[in-house]
């Protein structure tokens, strides 16, 4: 989207000047409960019924390791949409804090002055997002982009 004084530029046809992009920082997180694909294979094998084809993906996707943000057993218990999105929400918000302020600490940069943020997870969903509740958390802009 273009702001005013990038119209403005157009409608004169001048050159618009854009301010430099640059990755100052990255840092990530993983869940401490760290398993073998085979222990997820073996965890699944009770359960599986009629979707035994997952099995192949199991085999086939050429993961070794996942980190998992409770322990394997927990997943095998009864827990209903609310825990799992409660224990994802949780995790996920610890880790994502932490990985937030070794970026910022490795790039010497005010969280006043960050622009954007990205956040990237293969699973669970939370309202508000994890990347959200960093604006308060590091104190980050109101205005900082998310994605």
């Amino acid at each position: 989207m273009l702001d005013r004084a990038e119209i403005a530029a157009l409608a004169r046809r001048q050159p618009v000047q854009r301010a430099p992009v640059a990755l100052l920082g990255c840092a990530t997180a993983y869940g401490a409960h760290r398993v073998t694909q085979e222990s997820i294979r073996t965890a699944a094998l009770p359960f599986i019924g009629e979707f035994e084809y997952m099995l192949k993906v199991l085999d086939t996707s050429g993961v070794e390791e996942r980190h998992l943000a409770m322990p394997i057993t927990w997943y095998l218990e009864a827990h209903d949409w609310g825990e799992r999105m409660e224990a994802f929400d949780r995790v996920a918000a610890e880790l994502l804090t932490s990985a937030a302020r070794e970026a910022l600490e490795g790039s010497n940069v005010a969280p006043s002055d960050v622009d954007a943020v990205v956040f990237v997870t293969s699973t669970g969903l939370c309202v508000p997002s994890p990347e959200s509740r960093l604006i308060e958390t590091l104190g980050l802009r109101p205005d900082v982009e998310r994605t």
